[in-house]
């Protein structure tokens, strides 16, 4: 059942984009760069593996003539929660924020970002893991790819340990269309039961 209402919440989350945006100064420091995810993100699982980031498909549209940048969080224990299935919320560190692969990593391509964890999360072929709304505060990071834009507005996907996607591309819902989601679960359960009066 969770599959449909999932499905569903995706589908019409599909209508626009645009939900991962950052702010701050990533290159200096200050103000303290921040990286916001504003609305859940779901993925559905095509390979069994470790999850152990999530990837941003063609962050950047140049490299600007810089090589690869990592921002550490800070402080160095800040949780991002996710379920899998619609089971309990769990937990994982995030350790940093990657401004762009630079060269080809895995699946990833010299374009993508990526928001790294600490510790990889179980998965397998099938499965629907959502992440939770979070806003992330790193340190800064000299060389930070100044083409970084302040609202993403594409598609992002798991990633393993080496880069390989481990699922589908998902379109970044932007904050409302998320609310369009949450009506139709919510119709959905009503005509499951057959006990609204609409």
């Amino acid at each position: 059942m969770y599959r449909y209402i999932i499905f569903l919440s995706l589908t019409l989350n599909t209508w626009t984009q645009a939900a991962i945006t950052t702010g701050g100064d990533f290159m200096n420091g200050s103000p303290a760069p921040t990286l916001t995810l504003a609305n859940a993100l779901t993925f559905f699982i095509e390979s069994t593996g470790s999850v152990r980031g999530i990837a941003f498909d063609e962050w950047v549209t140049s490299d600007g003539g810089s090589t690869t940048a990592l921002a550490v969080v800070v402080p160095s224990i800040q949780l991002m929660s996710y379920q899998i299935n619609g089971g309990s919320i769990q937990t994982i560190p995030v350790n940093s924020v990657i401004d762009n692969a630079a060269t080809t990593l895995g699946d990833m391509t010299a374009n993508d970002g990526y928001l790294f964890f600490f510790a990889g999360i179980s998965v397998n072929s099938g499965d629907a893991i959502s992440f939770s709304p979070g806003i992330f505060t790193f340190s800064n990071a000299s060389g930070f790819n100044a083409n970084i834009p302040a609202t993403f507005n594409g598609d992002a996907y798991t990633i393993n340990q080496s880069g390989l996607r481990l699922s589908s591309l998902s379109p970044v819902p932007e904050p409302a269309t998320g609310l369009f989601g949450l009506i139709a679960v919510g119709m959905l359960a009503c005509f499951r039961k057959r006990t609204c009066a609409l």
